[in-house]
């Protein structure tokens, strides 16, 4: 190969050679310069590009052009790992002190604090907006229709049932006043025309970007997460299951309740969504059938999640509040029961979130101001008043929102924040008890049912405890706040006994995102932010009300509105660090900060997978009686030698229900409970017998020898530890009491 004379100017190869051969010594060949370019020697002003560049030692050449120093928030990410070390400190153990977390809980926050003042870690700015007030849309005819239409409703539902008439009378004052107040968008109707016409036209262009993909893939694990061994975990019904499901199959066969009495009493909301699904879907009055109705609940909260912190911060935030939320073991355990506490929240979020936008008041340059206001409390309206006919502790919003429009009067200080306040709150109210207004006429039919709920939970109006008050609601609010972080309390049916609520992760980002919006409201005063600041406690209350059974509080069920703005938080946090680092780092920062959210986000997923798969479904099992085993015992002596008339379960202090054994059977309108006076009464049928005894139940077992010596005892071995069971089987035809047989 000829070699390169040393006057010779380097060629492309050679230029290429010098630069992949890292292991040779010597100096790299660089391209010449640009017009108007020097090197950094100082004496290569006569020579040639090739030769300044020979003649550059080669530490000067590899000086020449440093690379930029790498900076980190430092006192950031100081904070986040003080946090997340405390929160660590305060997972369940058998040594665990809340006095050490607090120590670096308070560390993060000092941590947080500094990087505050240096505004290396803060929160994006809330910018009020100029409210803008025009003249509200009033139609005479329809507001006479909604009063006309709500009083007959109001008057055909004191039979406590729904029929058409009352119905119809019901619908038309909710769609009425609706129509009194709602206004159309001008344009809205060539924008459907023009969104149609693009739907259908015949060439579509997709583009998937990368944060479509991975929102994707956040989707299919929450997905995962909440839908996964649905069948299976939880195993077990109980006695509030066989409450639900007697009601539903009461609907099934005809009945319209407005209000279940039964169980201390019920809303009817998820029942009937219940039975619309069995309806649909043909799933049978089965556990699955209750817990499909509640997950697809929970599923459907995430959306308003997502929209509600991206109207405080950003639309990341709102995707990386939406993303924990999904993923948290304390609302996939609340809607793997099967009951309605999932009803919280799903009807709460949209409910705060066209709440909060009817307070947005824009710019004057914004046409569509004023109709997305009004239009924003009439929905907010319509979901309050679902979420009163959900579930019971939902009767807290109201005074949330009551303060949430204090908050934005004082805030705001005008009459004209005042009168378009009020306007839209009263407007809000009305649509509000439009759509309640079954329950509110239940109600004053019934007021002892409502009284005997508020005896059971408060103690009011006659005190049922003992001690002060007093002293017991500021212990139980103590409580309440401590379980996000510390303790969720003793309830198994939905609840990880004496462990926080939140994840290491989304604990720690909840506690500094709380720090965070304190910061901000206290240099921006804000509104908004003392609202969510206050709505934790206030969503709580329904727990923490729990006076006279204060061993009840805290309660994820009672407290499951208070998992909004927990997640607002969390989202708050994450996503105001990840800027953080991407304005520190200005090379590479972005990839960075979509690093730490992602080791976060899966370091989340597995702790919760393991406290929903693992420790909840164990906890669950171990504490549920095994009604499945023994459903299934029964359905194999009908099919095989008996009938599910002469299977019978006998009657034993604190043990299975038996509807759960005839529904898990196969036969949900049977109750096979058997009270031992009444066992002699079994003599008459000739029928082949099969009694289900407790083993510690000797006493029954004593009268069934002696009135059928015919029969024999077999133990079933249940999979379960401790949950095994007696059968006692009597033949046909040779079980008439008297007969002499063999002792067994």
């Amino acid at each position: 190969m000829s070699q390169r004379s040393p006057d010779q100017e380097p060629s492309v190869l050679d230029y290429v050679k010098s630069r992949f051969a890292f292991w040779k010594p010597g100096p790299r060949l660089e391209l010449p310069p640009l017009e108007g370019e020097h090197f950094p020697s100082e004496a290569v002003e006569s020579e040639t590009p090739v030769q300044a560049l020979h003649s550059v030692p080669l530490r000067e050449v590899e000086t020449a052009r440093p690379r930029e120093p790498i900076h980190l928030p430092n006192l950031a990410l100081a904070s986040l790992a003080l946090a997340l070390l405390a929160q660590f400190t305060l997972e369940p153990r058998l040594d665990r002190s809340w006095l050490i977390g607090a120590a670096l809980y308070l560390l993060s926050a000092g941590a947080l604090l500094a990087a505050w003042r240096q505004n290396e870690w803060c929160l994006p700015d809330q910018f009020e907006q100029s409210p803008l007030f025009l003249d509200i849309p009033l139609r005479t005819l329809p507001v006479l229709v909604a009063i006309a239409s709500g009083a007959l409703a109001f008057a055909l539902f004191g039979g406590g049932k729904f029929n058409l008439l009352n119905v119809t009378a019901w619908l038309l004052a909710i769609a009425s006043l609706a129509a009194a107040f709602w206004k159309i968008p001008q344009g809205s109707l060539g924008l459907l025309q023009e969104r149609w016409a693009s739907l259908i036209r015949q060439e579509w262009s997709i583009k998937v970007p990368r944060a479509v993909l991975a929102l994707g893939l956040t989707t299919a694990v929450i997905i995962y997460m909440r839908t996964a061994n649905l069948g299976v975990t939880p195993s077990e019904m109980i006695s509030d299951h066989a409450e639900k499901l007697v009601d539903i199959n009461g609907i099934l066969n005809g009945q319209t309740p407005v209000y279940f009495a039964r169980n201390i009493g019920s809303e009817f909301i998820q029942n009937y969504l219940t039975a619309w699904f069995i309806n649909l879907f043909n799933t049978g009055l089965t556990f699955i059938s209750l817990k499909a109705v509640t997950v697809l609940c929970g599923l459907l909260t995430l959306p308003f999640v997502y929209l509600l912190a991206r109207d405080l911060s950003s639309r990341r935030a709102g995707l990386i509040a939406a993303a924990f939320a999904g993923i948290a073991y304390w609302p996939n355990a609340l809607s793997r029961t099967g009951l309605n506490f999932t009803l919280y929240p799903f009807f709460l979020a949209p409910a705060l979130y066209f709440f909060l936008l009817g307070l947005k008041f824009n710019t004057p340059e914004h046409e569509k101001a004023e109709t997305a206001n009004l239009n924003n409390f009439i929905l907010a309206g319509l979901c309050l008043g679902l979420g009163m006919n959900g579930y019971s502790a939902f009767q807290i919003v109201p005074v949330l929102f009551l303060f949430g429009a204090a908050f934005y009067f004082v805030h705001q200080r005008s009459k004209l924040a005042l009168t378009t306040t009020l306007t839209g709150f009263l407007i809000m109210l009305c649509m509000a008890l439009l759509v309640c207004l079954p329950l509110l006429r239940y109600a004053m039919d019934n007021p002892q049912a409502f009284i005997i709920l508020a005896q059971y939970r408060v103690g009011v109006p006659f005190p049922a405890f003992a001690g002060n008050g007093f002293l017991i609601f500021f212990q139980n609010l103590v409580r309440a706040l401590g379980l996000f972080a510390w303790d969720n309390g003793d309830m198994w049916l939905f609840s990880i006994s004496h462990r926080p609520a939140l994840d290491i992760i989304s604990a720690a980002l909840f506690n500094l995102g709380a720090l965070l919006l304190a910061l901000r409201y206290v240099r921006q005063r804000c509104w908004q932010d003392l609202f969510w600041l206050a709505a934790i406690p206030i969503l709580i209350l329904p727990s923490v009300l729990s006076l006279a059974n204060p061993a009840e509080n805290p309660g994820l069920d009672r407290a499951a509105g208070a998992l909004i703005p927990a997640f607002l938080l969390v989202g708050l946090a994450l996503d105001s660090l990840m800027t953080a680092v991407e304005k520190r780092m200005q090379s590479g920062g972005k990839q960075t900060a979509a690093f730490l959210c992602t080791a976060l986000f899966l370091i989340a997923s597995l702790q919760n997978y393991a406290l929903v798969f693992k420790q909840y479904d164990a906890i669950y099992t171990q504490s549920a009686w095994n009604t499945t085993e023994i459903g299934s015992v029964v359905r194999s002596f009908a099919n095989l030698t008996g009938s599910p008339e002469t299977a019978w379960l006998v009657a034993y202090p604190f043990w299975v229900d038996s509807r759960l054994v005839m529904i898990n059977a196969g036969y949900p309108e049977r109750d096979n409970a058997m009270l031992p006076e009444k066992i002699d009464s079994t003599a008459a049928d000739p029928r082949a017998k099969l009694f289900i005894l407790n083993p510690q139940d000797q006493n029954d077992l004593s009268v069934l020898h002696s009135l059928y010596p015919l029969g024999w005892l077999q133990t079933y071995t249940s999979s379960q530890q401790n949950k095994d069971f007696w059968l006692y089987f009597v033949p046909a035809d040779l079980n008439q009491p008297g007969q002499s047989a063999p002792k067994p």
